[in-house]
């Protein structure tokens, strides 16, 4: 199966760089490149991406930092670290501050193409086993029937898009548990399609109107300041 994702490549080398963009555009991917710190970081805190190439010694703001700050803001994207650092205790540093892979300088081009290929089904398998067996939810005198499209509110019957659907299925999957935009997108959209964080907010105010009894004092879909949303019964 051809796995195929958004991706952001963070490296100041511009042979490594362009060599990177280059085979992975060719199998298919997405590809945006970044070749100074803070302009990567920025891009990975306002784009939705499957994966992040991300070396270390940058300009501006180093890698270490990059991913940290990232975390902190629950950018959750997997991040696969480039790096001439190939000591143990660099590579431990990178995997405990929520690095996914690290392989070291020089490497080989199939060998990378192999872990980027990993680290995106694996992504995929575990977005995708998150909602496994959801059919319908009931709590208080409420109801969302995934298969049929349709929710109710106590009297009330409301039916719902299939957007609507996949993104009640993913808060609902993780309820009490903060949801970013970017894993809604990367759930509820396939692999070519990045909607706006705008187009999210608005169908959570649609989904609102049709789970919550005050729309505008939502007590079941919640915003989280600067992360996403939660659902909590």
């Amino acid at each position: 199966m051809n796995i195929t994702g958004k991706i952001l490549i963070i490296e100041d080398d511009p042979g490594i760089r362009r060599a990177l963009v280059d085979n992975l555009t060719i199998q298919g991917h997405k590809v945006t490149s970044a070749s100074q710190g803070k302009e990567g970081f920025e891009l990975g805190m306002h784009e939705t991406y499957d994966l992040i190439l991300l070396d270390i010694m940058l300009p501006e703001m180093n890698g270490y930092d990059i991913l940290e700050k990232w975390r902190e803001d629950a950018i959750e994207t997997p991040v696969l670290f480039l790096s001439a650092k190939g000591e143990e205790v660099d590579k431990v540093k990178g995997l405990e501050l929520g690095a996914d892979d690290y392989i070291t300088k020089p490497f080989q081009l199939n060998e990378l193409l192999a872990r980027v290929k990993a680290s995106l089904r694996r992504y995929k398998i575990n977005t995708q086993r998150q909602d496994q067996g959801l059919t319908e939810f009931r709590w208080q005198n409420k109801k969302v029937d995934f298969e049929s499209c349709i929710t109710i509110n106590g009297e009330k019957k409301y039916s719902i898009s299939k957007r609507e659907r996949e993104i009640l299925k993913i808060l609902i999957a993780n309820q009490g548990k903060s949801i970013s935009r970017n894993e809604i997108i990367r759930y509820a959209w396939p692999d070519n399609e990045y909607p706006s964080t705008r187009t999210i907010d608005n169908l959570i105010l649609s989904i609102r109107k049709k789970i919550e009894d005050v729309p505008s004092n939502p007590q079941h879909l919640i915003s989280i300041h600067g992360i996403g949303y939660q659902f909590n019964p």
